[in-house]
């Protein structure tokens, strides 16, 4: 519940009880038990009034959560790969994440992984939770049904299809029970039938409709039968598909209502799809009774400016793509030949290196990760803000905002940046532009460093309960929720 939510209740509860006490006092006194009459009655009466607006407002929690499912396929094994999808996903969560939803983000997973994933992520939801759930992969009508493919799907039959794939209905069915007061389904599937290259004859090209539940929303990336696309001609440098790299862009304006910022991406979309001579209009089916924010007024929520994802040029690796590593000296000659990338010198077995520009000390590997002697191992660890502070030890501890912004390398060498005060020093709130990789600082010198959120220890200055971050997918620093999780990295001052 919203805080106006909160301050009107407040208001009727205490309204109620006032009337209510006022209408005991004009009682006959021989009616009334003796004794203090405010130790007895208003004890009496707060806790009638208090009882009554229980009832009133039980299918609204203390405090709603924006939470939000998000998942991308394209590693298809028996039907034709895509070329975008995951990246489609990443993006949405990241934008996601910068709107202040808490996000489960899942990729390239086969039948089981995407079920257990699904039906975790259901338990989660409570009553009155606000819900996102996006999707972007390969989708396929049924019957009229509409299912959602994993990357394991089996091309045999239409039997097999509906019990391999997630039938969209049956998710829908399974949120309405967690009675959330809003849920928004976004899916980016509507592209040719998968099943067609297999020379099998399973469903139809582009997704039925879904007519949405009071309190759903639904949108498709394109309409019934219409294909959507993945780029605008070849020439095209987003990795991004259409309806995706418009719709994060929307979403991210403040005060604008949810069902507003879905028909301004349906109408930007239609207008690039007819400069490549296509037709692709956004499905929208809309029951959602009220006004909802991806970003409130204001853009209290989030800081997020997320961007979409350039195409990575022939001599540029994607960022996704492992990097080697860098042998470098141990020395403290200081040389630029024993210095990575010119800047970073590598301390004692290899785990650190000191930033000749700064004088600090960084750990190479994220917590959670192991330094195998020329590389990090494992998967970077995700704590909520005060988590994070608990992993300094030995001398090492989370970096300010102004430290962990120092290591962003932006390797397009173009920047852009604003000036925000609400670090308590005016940092610049610098990010990457044109075409650079990602993650955005320097692999050799970090491997295994995950393009994501990366706590620092900075408080968010004016915005409660909030602290800085900066994400390593476009080097920016933002201000995020505390109980957002997120991965550490350790720093320490030299000796």
């Amino acid at each position: 519940m919203n805080s106006t939510c909160r301050s009107g209740t407040n208001e009727m509860n205490n309204s109620l009880e006032a009337r209510t006490l006022e209408a005991i006092r004009k009682l006959p006194s021989h009616t009334l038990p003796s004794g203090s009459f405010s130790r007895f009655w208003q004890g009496y009466v707060r806790a009638l009034a208090c009882g009554l607006m229980a009832s009133l407002f039980l299918c609204l929690p203390a405090h709603a959560s924006r939470i939000a499912f998000v998942a991308g396929m394209d590693q298809y094994r028996q039907v034709k790969p895509l070329r975008n999808a995951a990246a489609d996903a990443q993006t949405m969560a990241d934008t996601l994440r910068g709107l202040g939803y808490e996000v489960v983000h899942t990729a390239n997973r086969d039948q089981r992984g995407f079920k257990d994933d699904l039906r975790r992520f259901v338990r989660r939801v409570q009553p009155g939770d606000e819900v996102v759930v996006f999707y972007s992969g390969h989708g396929v009508q049924i019957d009229g049904r509409n299912y959602l493919l994993p990357i394991d799907v089996r091309a045999v039959e239409a039997s097999q299809v509906r019990d391999d794939a997630v039938a969209l209905s049956d998710l829908l069915g399974e949120l309405r029970r967690a009675k959330p007061r809003l849920t928004v389904a976004i899916i980016d599937a509507c592209r040719d039938n998968p099943f067609e290259s297999s020379g099998k004859a399973i469903g139809g090209r582009g997704l039925a409709g879904e007519p949405p539940a009071t309190g759903e929303l639904v949108m498709f990336a394109a309409g019934e039968g219409q294909q959507a696309l993945d780029r605008l001609g070849n020439s095209d440098p987003v990795r991004n598909g259409v309806f995706t790299r418009v719709l994060v862009r929307e979403m991210q304006k403040p005060g604008v209502s949810v069902d507003q910022v879905l028909r301004n991406t349906r109408k930007e979309v239609v207008r690039l799809a007819k400069t490549v001579g296509h037709e692709q209009v956004p499905a929208l089916y809309d029951q959602v009774v009220g006004d909802f924010y991806f970003q409130p007024p204001g853009g209290s929520v989030g800081t997020q400016v997320a961007r979409v994802v350039p195409e990575p040029s022939p001599a540029q690796p994607a960022a996704s793509a492992a990097a080697p590593a860098v042998a470098a000296s141990s020395t403290s000659s200081g040389s630029n030949a024993s210095l990575i990338e010119g800047r970073y010198q590598v301390l004692g077995d290899g785990s650190e290196v000191k930033d000749t520009t700064t004088g600090l000390i960084w750990q190479r590997c994220s917590v959670g990760q192991s330094w195998t002697g020329n590389t990090c191992s494992s998967e970077a660890q995700k704590f909520s803000f005060a988590q994070a502070q608990e992993q300094a030890l030995s001398g090492w501890r989370v970096p300010s905002v102004r430290e962990l912004h120092s290591i962003v390398l932006c390797s397009s060498g173009k920047t852009k940046g604003r000036d925000d005060p609400k670090d308590g020093g005016g940092a610049l709130a610098n990010h990457c532009d044109g075409d650079y990789q990602r993650p955005t600082n320097s692999l050799p010198a970090f491997p295994g460093t995950p393009a994501s959120f990366y706590w620092t220890s900075s408080p968010y200055v004016g915005v409660a309960n909030s602290a800085w971050g900066v994400y390593f997918g476009y080097g920016y620093a933002y201000g995020l929720n505390r109980n957002y999780p997120n991965a550490v990295r350790l720093v320490r001052a030299s000796p």
